[in-house]
């Protein structure tokens, strides 16, 4: 044996390009093996986006629905009893089904309050108020806020806003 070893050259299944090293494996961003950069600058980034993905989604049972928290700093405990006031098994809209399970009912916002593309909602004078979290019911979309607003926005983005403290 002359101790020279003859070094294999890989194929990325990323790039194309060629590697020597051991490679990576490109799951989740693609199949077979990848080389280091491809690791570094496309399946990593992947992964986090994954866990990020993984850890943002609560599903309750009881409901059928699914929360998507959107702040890093967001949790179930957030949501408070948001969730246990929507039903997918219960026919009626988001509003009708809030109405009855929340104490106080709902009661729209009686303001100049806009809806921007990005969910975003914005009152004259105030700044911009970001979603912490939203949902699905069919067709609407349930959107918390801070300070406990909650915005029921309809598919052709009319919608209706209630603070539910």
């Amino acid at each position: 044996m002359n101790g020279n070893k003859q070094q294999v050259l890989k194929r990325c299944s990323i790039c194309g390009g060629p590697y020597t090293d051991h490679g990576h494996n490109a799951a989740p961003a693609f199949k077979g093996m990848c080389c280091t950069d491809c690791h570094v600058l496309v399946v990593l980034p992947a992964r986090l986006e994954q866990l990020r993905t993984a850890t943002t989604k609560l599903h309750s049972k009881m409901t059928g629905m699914t929360w998507e928290l959107l702040h890093p700093r967001m949790t179930a405990e957030w949501l408070g009893y948001l969730p246990g006031f929507l039903r997918l098994d219960d026919p009626r809209s988001a509003k009708e089904q809030i109405h009855e399970r929340y104490i106080s009912g709902w009661h729209p916002f009686q303001g100049a309050m806009t809806l921007r593309p990005d969910d975003k909602l914005k009152y004259p004078g105030d700044p911009l108020i970001t979603p912490l979290a939203r949902s699905q019911l069919r067709d609407e979309r349930i959107v918390l806020y801070e300070h406990d607003w909650v915005a029921i926005i309809q598919p052709d983005r009319s919608f209706e806003v209630a603070r539910l403290d």
